[in-house]
């Protein structure tokens, strides 16, 4: 594996390079190389990779970032927890290498080698079971609870199952005929009642929407006048002389009248003087 990591260090140091911040990758960025890698979702889901960077980004000032070497040892748990199912094939890292290889190119511009140093490879039978051995939780799932039934299991199960049995229902026949007597003697009383109820009216009702001429209007109008003429009697018996405002108003009218005469009086008294003096 350390031959294959000096091998391709610059290649990493190209995809580190695509995402870093300051020298350093938070998860969201390295969750988006694993995305861009298919790392994700095709070999691990996100619950494993977040388990991973938190592993390895721990540190004492409590930031969640990876520098570049912590980044070499986070694809490296990568590619073990990846292919940790492959028993008979030991060289993991090789693995991923393998599999990220064609999406680093395209998407970084990384030419990632897969060739060991003296004379090491990986076979091409690893890598034919690389490909046969790759399948993700998705996959998993789908293979285990969405595999449908085969015909002829479907058909034995349900040949298999007896139908349940429903609860006896006793059957009462001609009970339409039973009841039809008293069902015709109710319509025939209600349709009774709705006809009555249109034609006929109470003693003494008048009607309101008729146009003609009511026959108690008279006695209507001679009411009402009968109840003016009693407001207005009852409002002239009514005692004024002890409201304060009706002798407010008194004392001022006669200290009027009073002021009145006195300037008639003072007018006719100069007018008699001038008449003796001139």
């Amino acid at each position: 594996m350390s031959d294959l990591v000096d091998i391709n260090r610059l290649q990493f140091q190209k995809i580190f390079e695509a995402h870093q911040q300051k020298g350093s990758l938070t998860y969201t960025d390295s969750l988006k190389i694993c995305s861009s890698l298919k790392i994700f979702p095709d070999l691990l889901a996100s619950q494993e990779i977040r388990k991973t960077f938190l592993t390895i980004s721990n540190n004492e000032s409590g930031v969640e970032i990876l520098n570049f070497l912590q980044f070499e040892s986070f694809m490296k748990i990568l590619a073990k927890l990846a292919f940790k199912h492959c028993k008979k094939i030991s060289d993991d890292y090789g693995l991923l290498i393998t599999h990220i290889k064609e999406y680093s190119q395209k998407r970084y511009g990384a030419v990632l080698e897969i060739q060991m140093p003296k004379g090491r490879s990986i076979s091409n039978s690893n890598v034919n079971q690389l490909k046969n051995t790759l399948s993700t939780p998705k996959n998993k799932v789908k293979a285990s609870f969405f595999k449908p039934p085969s015909e002829k299991t479907l058909n034995r199960t349900l040949t298999s199952k007896k139908p349940p049995t429903k609860p006896a229902v006793p059957k009462v026949f001609n009970i339409i005929n039973l009841i039809s007597s008293d069902l015709n003697s109710l319509k025939s009383h209600i349709k009774t009642i709705k006809t009555s109820a249109l034609t006929e009216r109470k003693a003494g009702h008048t009607s309101t929407c008729s146009t003609s001429p009511s026959p108690n209007k008279a006695n209507l109008l001679s009411r009402i006048n009968k109840t003016f003429s009693d407001f207005q009697i009852s409002y002239n018996k009514i005692d004024t002389s002890k409201i304060q405002i009706k002798k407010i108003l008194q004392k001022i009218l006669i200290k009027n009248h009073q002021t009145n005469n006195n300037s008639l009086l003072k007018r006719m008294a100069f007018r008699i003087w001038s008449l003796h003096i001139l």
